[in-house]
């Protein structure tokens, strides 16, 4: 007896000495003779099925690893290989079940934790995966894998210094495992870190120098600080080493990008093209080509482009819950307004505190949900209803990527990434009361419970019945009004995409846009930024970015959005600080609520909203020091008189100004005249940055463009009518 289980034992050995070697077939060979031999070894069974599976002879490999639990019912190492088995064959809920099965039989199997961990991560049960992984760390403390992939986890829930820790610590595990690297640097270039990307990305390319991915990363970087000859020297060494066509779209992307930043508008635009031939849902081309068209105020094209995109996106259709109660109060939610502004420093948030608190409105604080009609957030948070669990993984999800919706002092982003820094400090909503010692918090546990009850009436979820749903579940958690008459969004500063899909769902919505005198709105909202060191940084970035702030504010005639909105209009926030309760009353009536006192108190769930400005914090709301300040503060006199003729027709239809329509004429040719000469303020923006000069002059070279765009479409009289209507 001892003699047959040593050579059974011997037999092992020598299988998985073969197995190691990775000669698969050798060892099937000698496995099915010694199976026969030994009819009742689960470990040869395990080992054959391994093989098998190796070289995809699956059905071979089913059949011995049921064998194997056959024999050994309680081997959690066999549930394991068994469900990696089913796992690299699409059988996902199978494999789940193994598993589970796997850690029910022994608690402390690492594998089973990791893989099942993947496993969800991989279907969109984010949370679920997380709390895996935790527990796997547990198990295994210097297992690399583990921190690798928890860190990717929370990449893909938006928490960058969580995953930035996690990948730290792998690294420090293992400092040869290249993914982390890389993985490592997207983190940082999504956070502006492109210098710190830039090594991680190096490290993999010295050592794979074939890497396309890490090299097309690297090009994003050398874009991002506006090294445009190197960000293109390595979009094409990717393009060269790219063997995944469905890569190519992407690639052809970034080009444009590159291109378009070093001045190539031309280039740009046809690269963009090309991506959207391969790829007609390629959401970060129509962004880009869309914002490349109105930098440029090729408004003709931004028009085309943007009713492509609109057509290529799928609405979200109505759902009914079993729940009565619950389709009677979405319906009147049907009836949306959404806020957006005409540039920065529109005191858009503090309109949104006025309203908030309104018996007959339902809406959340601050702009968390600009990011959220993105497709691929959506994606990203439902898994389906083919997942049994997938009302739990839906909340648990949401909970996890809207961090700072529940606690305005997290220093995690959202999706879409709706303010410069995290969301809650920049919106205001840590510094309410009149103290200004409150911060927003709401019960995580309390909202999550409310909405998974709100979901126990449906079969399945759409994006915009679940947006609703959030409301609902918000409202309920502060034991709010739950029968409004209105849900009021402030979408705040969509990209294209993210506004053309909720166009899509909600196509019935009314928008309100709230305006400022626009050269004030400029001065306030242009920043220059000092480069004082060799350090670039997504802020600083986009504050010298003075083209995208002049092309949004002399977007006026061409809005995308007002443009395909069935019903808007336009509230400016002189009236509103110097007329509150006339212009409150007006914006009422239009609405369609009852004008109550309570409106002129600006807050967020009852606590004073004291608003954002650095120059004057301790302004209140209804000051009207800033809308009454005097130009200058950023512009020249000779640069506001080359300036102002582009909002002659603005300035006149929301009387900030008179227009004598032949001094006009004159002002636009003089304008159009003195095109080519630098304004005073590029000089100054020049002076005070460091290093991006090419970076300037391309602006210098778009603004242009804009600037005579815009003047031809001024002198095209029938487009004035396009101007919405004033409250």
């Amino acid at each position: 007896m001892d003699n047959n289980k040593n050579k059974h034992q011997q037999a092992i050995d020598q299988l998985i000495r073969m197995f190691s070697s990775q000669d698969h077939k050798k060892v099937i060979d000698l496995g099915l003779k010694y199976i026969k031999i030994f009819k009742d070894s689960h470990i040869i069974h395990n080992i054959l099925g391994a093989s098998f599976g190796s070289i995809a002879e699956n059905n071979k490999a089913e059949y011995h690893y049921k064998k194997s639990i056959r024999i050994s019912p309680k081997t959690a190492i066999t549930y394991t290989n068994y469900a990696n088995l089913l796992r690299n064959t699409g059988r996902i809920d199978e494999s789940i079940l193994n598993y589970k099965k796997s850690i029910e039989l022994n608690p402390k199997h690492y594998k089973a934790y990791n893989n099942l961990a993947i496993t969800l991560h991989d279907i969109g049960q984010l949370h679920d995966a997380r709390v895996l992984l935790d527990k796997a760390i547990k198990i295994e403390e210097k297992n690399f894998l583990a921190f690798y992939n928890i860190a990717n986890v929370y990449r893909d829930l938006g928490l960058s210094y969580a995953a930035i820790e996690n990948y730290e610590k792998a690294k420090d595990l293992n400092s040869d495992h290249l993914p982390i690297y890389n993985n490592l640097g997207l983190v940082l270039f999504n956070i502006g870190r492109y210098e710190e990307a830039i090594l991680e990305f190096e490290f993999v390319i010295e050592r794979d120098p074939k890497n396309a991915a890490s090299i097309q990363n690297l090009s994003s970087c050398y874009r991002a600080i506006g090294e445009f000859d190197k960000a293109l020297k390595f979009n094409t060494l990717s393009f060269d080493l790219n063997t995944d066509n469905k890569l190519t779209d992407r690639l052809l992307t970034n080009r444009a990008g590159i291109e378009f930043d070093s001045g190539l508008f031309d280039e740009s635009v046809l690269n963009n093209n090309k991506a959207l031939e391969i790829n007609p849902k390629s959401y970060s081309t129509y962004d880009n080509q869309c914002l490349g068209f109105q930098k440029t105020g090729k408004y003709e094209e931004l028009k085309e482009t943007y009713n492509l995109l609109y057509k290529t996106l799928d609405g979200s259709p109505k759902i009914k819950s079993k729940d009565e109660n619950i389709n009677h109060i979405l319906d009147k939610m049907d009836n949306i307004v959404a806020l957006i502004k005409n540039s920065g420093r529109t005191g858009s948030i503090f309109l949104h505190s006025l309203l908030d608190g309104h018996p007959e409105i339902i809406t959340t604080p601050g702009v968390y949900f600009k990011g959220f009609f993105h497709p691929e957030v959506w994606d990203l948070i439902y898994v389906g209803k083919s997942n049994p669990n997938w009302k739990k993984i839906l909340v648990s999800n949401f909970i996890s990527m809207y961090d700072a919706f529940f606690d305005s002092k997290s220093l995690l982003d959202v999706p879409g990434k709706p303010m410069s820094g995290p969301p809650g400090y920049a919106s205001g909503l840590t510094t309410l009361g009149e103290n200004k010692d409150i911060s927003l918090k709401i019960d995580k546990e309390k909202f999550g419970q409310y909405l998974f009850t709100f979901l126990e009436g449906y079969e399945e979820m759409t994006r915009a019945t679940f947006f609703k749903l959030i409301h609902l579940a918000y409202n309920a958690t502060l034991n709010r009004n739950l029968n409004p008459k209105l849900l009021f969004f402030h979408i705040h500063n969509p990209t294209f995409v993210e506004s053309a899909q909720f166009l899509k769902d909600f196509p019935n919505a009314r928008f309100l846009q709230i305006i400022r005198e626009p050269i004030q709105a400029l001065e306030s909202w242009c920043k220059i930024e000092p480069k004082i060191t060799d350090i670039t940084s997504m802020e600083h970035e986009e504050n010298n970015k003075f083209i995208n702030k002049f092309a949004i504010v002399l977007n006026y005639l061409n809005n995308q959005i007002l443009d395909k909105s069935i019903s808007n209009a336009v509230l400016r926030l002189e009236d509103l600080k110097k007329e509150p309760t006339n212009t409150l009353k007006k914006l009422s009536d239009w609405l369609g609520i009852k004008y109550i006192d309570d409106l002129k108190e600006p807050s967020f769930e009852g606590n004073y909203y004291w608003g954002i400005s650095n120059t004057t914090p301790d302004v209140k709301g209804f000051s009207t020091e800033s809308v009454d300040r005097k130009p200058g503060i950023f512009f020249s006199s000779k640069d506001i008189t080359r300036i102002k003729p582009l909002f002659g027709v603005f300035n006149s239809f929301y009387k900030y100004d008179k227009l004598d329509k032949n001094n006009h004429k004159k002002d636009l040719e003089f304008a159009l005249s003195e095109l080519d000469k630098p304004f005073d303020f590029e000089e100054k923006v020049l002076k005070r940055t460091k290093g991006d000069e090419l970076s300037i002059k391309v602006q210098k070279k778009y603004l242009r463009i804009l600037m005579r765009n815009i003047i031809e479409e001024i002198k095209k009289e029938d487009k004035h009518i396009k101007l919405k209507n004033m409250i």
